[in-house]
């Protein structure tokens, strides 16, 4: 894979770099940071909308939706943007934490999968 590939096609999903690297103004170094952390916060992230929703944290679900949002954003990952946003504007329903926990267990095996080709694109950096 070479660092010039700015979408990576998948099953049901694609990485689109081509904000990042407009951002970075091409940047190599700077884009690698990004997706570095990028990784780091969502794990974080992940972990904490799961714990909000499983103790009802209703108040806590909306924000970190929307900050996982914008990191999907970054690295491109649209149908996970996508994802979080449908969670950031459907949880204040009633009643709905069955749905969204299969949602976040949906999110999770497409993180997984989103994680692996960051990382071969993170390793694809000669920095």
């Amino acid at each position: 894979m070479t660092q010039n590939n700015t979408q990576l096609p998948a099953s049901n999903f694609e990485l689109d770099l081509s904000y990042l690297k407009k951002f970075s103004c091409n940047d190599p170094v700077f884009e690698k940071d990004i997706l570095l952390s990028s990784l780091e916060e969502t794990d974080e992230k992940m972990q904490m909308i799961h714990f909000s929703i499983l103790n009802k944290k209703q108040s806590q679900i909306k924000p970190l939706a929307h900050s996982l949002r914008s990191l999907m954003n970054i690295i491109g990952a649209s149908t996970l943007c996508q994802s979080f946003y449908d969670i950031e504007h459907n949880n204040e329903m009633h009643n709905i934490e069955n749905e969204l926990l299969h949602q976040i267990e949906l999110i999770n095996e497409k993180w997984l999968n989103t994680k692996l080709k960051l990382a071969e694109i993170i390793h694809s950096y000669p920095i």
